[in-house]
């Protein structure tokens, strides 16, 4: 299946609360695009960046909804590392670290979300 597809099927899973089932979904899509199976086949590395980051901040977002914390917070940290003016990864990064109760850390990360 193409990894657009698989993408979106996962969004979807997400948003009816199914996060399990999303997961496996990004982690598929995640694995395809490191494999170089990419949305298109002619991304550029900035465009294939764009989508790892992208990937990785959902799949990131929904190990933080299944309170998956050090394993939320290490997609997150490659998302960021991907693209490091992403703010929708800074803004999950900072809710993992609230949860994970180290407010100094979530304070900076949302900081940067918001500049």
């Amino acid at each position: 299946m193409n990894t657009q597809l698989i993408f979106r099927e996962g969004e979807q899973y997400l948003e009816t609360g199914d996060y399990q089932k999303s997961l496996t979904l990004f982690s598929s899509a995640l694995e395809q695009t490191i494999m170089g199976q990419p949305w298109e086949e002619e991304n550029t590395p900035h465009e294939t960046r764009r989508l790892l980051a992208k990937l990785f901040l959902y799949r990131g977002a929904t190990l933080l909804l299944l309170d998956r914390l050090t394993d939320a917070e290490a997609d997150l940290d490659e998302a960021i590392s991907q693209m490091p003016h992403y703010w929708p990864a800074f803004m999950e990064r900072g809710l993992c670290h609230l949860e994970m109760g180290d407010v100094r850390l979530a304070e900076e990360d949302l900081k940067i979300a918001i500049h």
